[in-house]
């Protein structure tokens, strides 16, 4: 690998969030606590010492970022965990977190509910096209005729992602952060 391991593990993790997350999610547009979260997620639970070495960093620059992420509530102490040593602690994640060779097979086994979920969209904002098509709406007095149809198609998608959202939203409570984790390619 070219570029040091901080950056290259770093970069292969995304933060998703919905919601009003707070301000402890600024923590996780750190490199390094991304790598902590690659180790963590494909590899964890892990001791301070298999981080530090992992991502070749002393352990005191290690502690500092996993002190932070464990006051934000990121990761914790993984207590269950067996001890080879009376002070050795080991991490694991708190956010939920998916690899994306285990995306790729769980596409592949939601494939029919995925189709219904298009199928049903495209229902729906072919329904709402209808609907603003005989709403007198002032967006539409000044398009050509011949775009309209592209726009009320675009409109009904825009409104079927925020209602999507919404939807989202009610059913996480007031928040979700989450990580997406790219293993493929990775030699463990």
């Amino acid at each position: 690998m070219s570029m040091n391991p901080v950056e290259y593990y770093g970069k292969r993790v995304h933060i998703g969030t919905y919601g009003a997350v707070s301000k402890e999610v600024a923590l996780l547009e750190n490199l390094t606590r991304r790598a902590i979260i690659y180790f963590l997620a494909t590899r964890g639970p892990l001791t301070l010492k298999e981080l530090s070495e992992s991502l070749k960093l002393a352990p005191s620059t290690i502690h500092d970022h996993i002190r932070k992420l464990k006051e934000a509530g990121f990761i914790e102490e993984a207590s269950d965990f067996p001890k080879r040593f009376k002070v050795e602690v080991h991490y694991r994640l708190r956010i939920p977190f998916m690899l994306t060779s285990e995306l790729n097979l769980v596409e592949k086994t939601l494939m029919p509910q995925f189709d219904y979920i298009r199928n049903s969209l495209d229902k729906a904002a072919r329904e709402i096209e209808e609907t603003l098509r005989n709403t007198k709406l002032k967006c539409l007095e000044y398009l050509p005729e011949n775009s309209k149809d592209r726009f009320l198609h675009t409109l009904s998608l825009a409104l079927i992602v925020q209602a999507s959202f919404k939807a989202i939203l009610e059913l996480v409570g007031k928040s979700l952060v989450y990580a997406m984790v790219n293993d493929l390619g990775e030699n463990k």
